[in-house]
């Protein structure tokens, strides 16, 4: 039996701990916020993703079965992690706003993921660029359209939201949202944004156009929060240690889980 220190409460965090309890070890999870599931109930907050919180609700039920003393509005820290006298630490503290350089100065400018948090109050007209071409950008352009938003989504790939094909959600979007009067931008790269104005080029022809828009949302992709995983590996070299899910580097929820299996039954 060996003490298991996991360090994020999210789907990774959770199924590591159920899965290192059920092998017989003695589990600790810390989770800085009051409940488990990371990411995803903000996810599954947006437009058509509600079965987002069938898996956090499996998890929680699983985790509720099994011994792991859960320890929520807890702050993890180097000296907190290794006062536990661990065996082995699995970090899996998710993933951060990465702030893309098209904000500057700009403060009507935000991180898809930071207004989803703090939902800032948006001008009627709001522009979505979206690095990303997943949910993150298409369910947040539905839900601005819900909202009464009229939208511009921008992206520098042939078909907005073309991620969405793996899901097959693609068609479904596509129809829901232009129904819903979203403007689809494709093709573009931004190459300013100054107060209301962004300036794009169209990718194929250099054609430069000018738009207005007074809210701009960026979906961006995050980077992998794992400071404190080299923190303690920075004072505890051989203490056995592994990075799960968005900690590692940011990817869907399937991969976080799936980390988290692996990493507990190498212990």
């Amino acid at each position: 039996v060996k003490k298991v220190v996991v360090v994020g409460g999210g789907p990774g965090g959770m199924e590591a701990a159920i899965t290192a309890a059920r092998r017989g070890h003695k589990v600790v999870l810390m989770e800085k916020s009051s409940v488990l599931g990371g990411a995803i109930p903000l996810a599954a907050s947006l437009p058509k993703r509600a079965e987002l919180a069938d898996s956090i609700r499996n998890l929680n039920t699983r985790i509720g079965l099994a011994d792991v003393d859960i320890r929520l509005n807890t702050e993890a820290t180097k000296e907190g992690v290794l006062a536990e006298n661990p065996d082995a630490v699995i970090i899996a503290t998710g993933a951060k706003v990465n702030p893309h350089w098209l904000k500057g100065e700009n403060q009507n400018v935000f991180d898809v993921r930071e207004w989803l948090e703090d939902q800032k109050e948006l001008g009627d007209t709001v522009a979505l660029i979206d690095y990303i071409g997943f949910f993150q950008g298409a369910a947040t352009a539905e839900l601005l359209a819900d909202m009464g938003k009229k939208v511009l989504y921008l992206t520098g790939s042939l078909q907005p939201g073309q991620g969405l094909g793996k899901t097959t959600d693609l068609e479904l979007w596509s129809k829901r949202v232009v129904e819903k009067g979203v403007r689809m931008i494709p093709n573009v790269s931004v190459m300013s944004i100054n107060g209301s104005e962004i300036q794009t080029m169209n990718n194929y022809t250099g054609t430069n156009e000018t738009l207005q828009a007074d809210s701009v949302l960026i979906a961006n992709p995050n980077l992998a929060e794992n400071s404190l995983y080299y923190e303690i590996k920075g004072e505890k070299a051989d203490l056995p240690m592994y990075l799960v899910g968005d900690a590692c580097a940011p990817r869907r929820l399937e991969n976080a889980i799936h980390e988290g299996f692996l990493a507990a039954i190498e212990i």
